[in-house]
């Protein structure tokens, strides 16, 4: 069901999760400390209509931790160039 990539942006590697393929997409996000799997129990209804995309939006460990840090703007900039080259 789910099918797991990463992608090299810059300075950052991300990890992020598709399900589906619906004609829209849909990104899902997850709280502060989490991952993807917190979206796991939702997806399966939602691939139904739409391609999901399931980043982590933070890792601490370097390589892939941001190097100004994982503050929300880091983090939505790291979002934003994985959606953009997808």
């Amino acid at each position: 069901m789910f099918t797991h990539h990463t992608a090299e942006l810059s300075e950052v590697r991300r990890h992020y999760v598709t399900a589906g393929s619906g004609a829209r997409a849909l990104v899902l996000l997850h709280g502060c400390l989490q991952t993807w799997r917190e979206c796991r129990r939702i997806m399966p209804p939602l691939a139904e209509h739409f391609t999901l995309l399931a980043p982590d939006m933070r890792d601490p460990v370097p390589p892939s931790r941001p190097p100004g840090g994982c503050d929300i703007p880091t983090v939505a900039d790291a979002i934003w160039r994985l959606m953009s080259e997808l």
